[in-house]
């Protein structure tokens, strides 16, 4: 209770030794106790707002919460619920991106903000982008992450001088937007047509409710990314699944074919020359191959499909030099006679 209060007043005109009637020593006695009940009234008012805006707060992001499902909708229902909530009649949120501030959606209420300054200021922020340059208010609560009061915007040497004359405030307050240690965003606002200015306990809800928000953005955030990572996967796991599928239903042959790479691993080094070259089943294919055999009567003899037989003798003509099964079969001949070629 100030010094200067009604109730303080009528106590100090007691205090003289002016003689007074009883009738007026009642009436300054009326006049007291209908104080006291003002005074106290105001102070019971003072403190339940102090307790309620909290309590609003948690309910406000309750409902952001329940409906926003993704961030661009939680960043655009974000300015009216926080002036609904701290009761602000305007709210401004920004983002932050390197060295830059860009002013992203406002809210004002209809029923304290003047049409045509609704209208400018709105303007003003879709085309307006502002460098966190080092002396600048927003500079400092990026690094300091802690909030801010403006009392006089106009004299202060901190403030952007553009979006003060474009928003028409006479005082603000402005918090950091930091879930994850970085800040990422501001939320500012004001009490423009409300014929009182911002305070002490307007800046500590509006921290509180910017970090909340936060959280809750990053949590929106995360969720569309694990979302993002489960879709990839079912997609993975799907392909993965098709292809399990086609090898266990793929025809079976009984045959003891190889994989053609691993007989690489597998060339002896009994021949010398050109005929070195060749795997233990090419070998064998071209030696058949000489005898006059057929690919059927090949693939017979070595247990094996006739398409695996071509792929051989396309290797041995390869490996050979030679453009026809005659002239393979004749180099290998040739060949293995004489190793040193």
């Amino acid at each position: 209770m100030s010094p200067s209060s009604p109730a303080d007043v009528l106590r100090a005109s007691f205090d003289d030794d002016a003689p007074r009637s009883v009738a007026d020593s009642v009436a300054r006695l009326e006049a007291l106790v209908e104080a006291d009940a003002a005074d106290t009234a105001t102070a019971a008012a003072a403190q339940r707002r102090r307790f309620e805006v909290p309590l609003q707060v948690h309910e406000a992001l309750g409902r952001l919460r329940a409906e926003a499902t993704s961030p661009a909708e939680l960043v655009a229902a974000a300015p009216r619920l926080v002036c609904e909530a701290c009761g602000f009649s305007r709210s401004l949120i920004s983002r932050v991106h390197g060295s830059r501030w860009k002013p992203d959606m406002v809210w004002s209420d209809p029923a304290v903000v003047p049409v045509d300054v609704r209208a400018s200021f709105e303007g003003y922020v879709d085309e307006t982008e502002i460098p966190l340059e080092h002396l600048l208010l927003e500079a400092e609560l990026a690094r300091r992450r802690r909030p801010a009061l403006v009392s006089d915007p106009l004299t202060d040497e901190r403030t952007f001088k553009g979006i003060i004359v474009a928003s028409e405030t006479d005082g603000y307050v402005v918090a950091p937007i930091a879930p994850t240690g970085s800040v990422i965003g501001f939320l500012h606002a004001d009490r423009l047509g409300q014929g009182r200015s911002v305070d002490a306990r307007d800046r500590e809800n509006l921290w509180m409710f910017a970090e909340h928000f936060g959280l809750l953005f990053e949590r929106l955030v995360l969720v569309g990314r694990l979302e993002q990572q489960r879709v990839q996967m079912k997609v993975a796991l799907r392909e993965a699944g098709r292809h399990i599928d086609e090898a266990c239903t793929a025809e079976i042959e009984l045959a003891r074919e190889e994989p053609v790479g691993l007989e690489e691993e597998r060339r002896p080094p009994t021949r010398g020359g050109g005929a070195a070259r060749l795997t233990v089943r090419e070998v064998e294919v071209v030696e058949l191959l000489a005898a006059g055999r057929s690919n059927g009567e090949i693939a017979r003899a070595l247990v094996v499909s006739e398409a695996t037989v071509k792929s051989h003798l396309e290797r041995v003509l390869r490996k050979l030099g030679a453009s026809t099964r005659a002239e393979a079969v004749a180099r290998y001949l040739h060949l293995s006679q004489d190793p040193r070629r």
